[in-house]
């Protein structure tokens, strides 16, 4: 029940903006845009987003309080040159597009996380974003 409450509106934002979406790799036309905790094992591409709920949602408070993690994938040494900055760029785009949000009742808090690096050649550059999400 809770995943779907703030996701489908963080998930709405950032497939409608296209300062997120021209930094994406492309299945056909639809940017790489996950609402999802984990990414499909075959992708068209290695510079994409997934959404997923990381904190619960306490049924104590007079309001709506959750939290999110958006995962900014910028590419692998293997395949993308450029993995670390593709994937900074990313990060600094969707916290643009959400920080400080106020959209259909709720409000978006983003914190920027340091990036993590791929382990080896076959894994991408994260630049994950927390995303707190509020509703009265």
């Amino acid at each position: 029940m809770s995943t779907s409450l703030g996701s489908v509106d963080i998930y709405t934002r950032l497939i409608n903006d296209t300062n997120v979406t021209t930094l994406l790799d492309t299945d056909g036309s639809d940017p790489l845009i996950y609402n999802d905790r984990v990414l499909p094992v075959k992708m068209a591409g290695n510079k994409a987003i997934n959404i997923y709920q990381t904190g619960n949602m306490s049924g104590g408070l007079e309001y709506i309080d959750i939290n999110f993690t958006v995962n900014c994938w910028g590419g692998s040494l293997a395949t993308t040159s450029g993995g670390y900055t593709n994937a900074i760029n990313i990060q600094n785009a969707v916290f643009t597009s959400l920080n400080r949000l106020n959209k259909n009742g709720y409000f978006f808090v983003c914190d920027i996380f340091p990036p993590i690096p791929p382990q080896d050649k076959s894994e991408n550059y994260n630049a994950p974003i927390g995303v707190r999400v509020r509703k009265t």
